[in-house]
């Protein structure tokens, strides 16, 4: 799974971009810590949740009153809500910016970036401005506009999602190339190699 940056909640700083895995690593959740506020601002689906007939609203949390299936879009929880009911620091973790690029090459994909960020009070103004409705970060799309998407443009001005190019990459690969089992995990492990240096060229850190 390559480099986990793993960081306990009490050293989290202003503007951290952290993120929590779900779905036994499938997947990661994305977003921007605001110690000021004591808060995690991020980016959730924009469509309303619809829930069964028989089942009634769940009431807020009761530290900071957040209602997953009712609050849409960009919202803001306490940090044991964000990473889902689970408050084991080994869920935590810490974004990286401005990584070598040996360092971008070693760990999992979207987990770290070769951009740098800005200074943490324009990273948590931005988060914040988007927040209370001063910006508007649009219709939440999985693969185009999603909880990362929000994180790196906090953190950097631009809307990047490193886990959702990669699965970009493996679809359209796998489009032109018929689905083999026993390569499949050589198959993504390149795809995401392949993956990592186009963005390094795209940086210049290549050429």
């Amino acid at each position: 799974m390559g480099i986990v940056c793993g960081v306990d909640p009490q050293d989290l700083k202003a503007g951290d971009h952290i993120f929590s895995y779900r779905a036994c690593y499938t997947y990661a959740h994305h977003g921007i810590y605001d110690e000021g506020n004591n808060i995690v601002i991020h980016y959730t689906r924009t469509q309303p949740e619809s829930l069964p007939a028989t089942e009634p609203a769940s009431g807020g949390c009761d530290i900071c009153n957040y209602q997953p299936k009712a609050e849409r879009g960009v919202v803001a929880c306490c940090l044991d809500c964000f990473l889902n009911g689970n408050s084991c620091s080994s869920s935590l973790n810490r974004f990286g910016y401005g990584v070598l690029p040996f360092q971008f090459l070693g760990r999992r994909i979207g987990t770290c970036s070769l951009d740098q960020s800005d200074a943490p009070e324009v990273v948590v103004q931005r988060a914040r401005r988007i927040l209370i409705g001063d910006d508007d970060f649009g219709e939440y799309h999985i693969l185009d506009n999603n909880c990362e998407s929000f994180a790196t443009y906090c953190k950097t001005g631009k809307r990047l999602s490193f886990q959702a190019e990669s699965l970009k990459s493996r679809a359209i690969f796998l489009k032109h190339k018929p689905f083999r089992f026993q390569n499949l995990k050589t198959t993504f492990a390149g795809l995401v190699f392949g993956y990592k240096v186009v963005v390094m060229i795209n940086n210049h850190y290549l050429s």
